[in-house]
């Protein structure tokens, strides 16, 4: 399992795309902290330490971002045979996604922290401070930006088509979701599904609302997509 995990450490860190969805992923944070700075800086120098609810407005950016990054790089080593190689010097199926899910999931989850760390030195760049009163939101964004990333992968790995992987998260997370809780709010038979929305639940965990609820929808999330990535992965050919 370690050589698994250093390879699939070395793969990513070669590769130079990795450092572009860097880029994207800490940009989409703490971007829009700095071009509200230089459109107002006196909203952080003369008002109140901002709280971590108002400075994550490109937060659901940073989703579509993980999942995208996630899915691709699931499909694209199946798509270039990348798979049928470590099946063959691993002693298991398995170890190769566990390693990709571990590897891709930790990319983002560290990208999360250092653009929290951004927005920090963005806001005190211009005078201002944040508030350590209340980390609910912080939490709750790394909690569903680890889930959908760990969702990018099982899905990627799931449907092995690099399209349909990326396109189909993107569309449910960024209109889906919407529609749905637009309609579970109509129809009381559609109000399970609401429940089970990531997006609500971030919300619903930013605000201390229903948190086992919303832990419990995550780790539903990211345990359902793992079994049927793991799943496809162990008894699908590969060439």
């Amino acid at each position: 399992m370690l050589n698994a995990l250093r390879s699939e450490v070395i793969k990513q860190a070669t590769l130079r795309s990795t450092a572009v969805y860097f880029v994207l992923l800490i940009g989409s944070l703490f971007g829009p902290i700095v071009l509200l700075g230089l459109l107002d800086a006196d909203q952080f120098r003369l008002g109140e330490p901002q709280p971590w609810d108002m400075l994550l407005d490109g937060f659901l950016i940073f989703a579509a971002i993980a999942v995208a990054f996630t899915a691709s790089r699931t499909t694209s080593d199946i798509k270039n045979h990348m798979t049928a190689q470590s099946f063959v010097t691993q002693p298991g199926r398995w170890q190769s996604l566990c390693a990709k899910f571990v590897v891709l999931v930790g990319f983002v989850a560290v990208s999360f922290a250092v653009g929290a760390f951004l927005i920090v030195v963005a806001v005190m760049a211009f005078g201002g401070s944040v508030s350590g009163e209340n980390l609910a939101p912080l939490f709750a964004a790394l909690a569903m930006g680890v889930s959908v990333a760990a969702v990018g992968v099982g899905f990627g790995a799931l449907v092995r088509n690099s399209i349909v992987a990326v396109a189909l998260p993107l569309v449910w997370l960024l209109i889906g979701e919407t529609l749905v809780q637009a309609a579970s709010a109509q129809y009381s038979v559609l109000e399970p599904a609401g429940k089970a929305l990531l997006t609500q639940n971030y919300v619903n965990l930013g605000g201390q609302e229903s948190v086992g609820l919303a832990l419990a929808v995550f780790a539903a999330w990211i345990a359902a997509f793992a079994v049927a990535g793991f799943a496809s992965n162990q008894l699908r050919d590969v060439r």
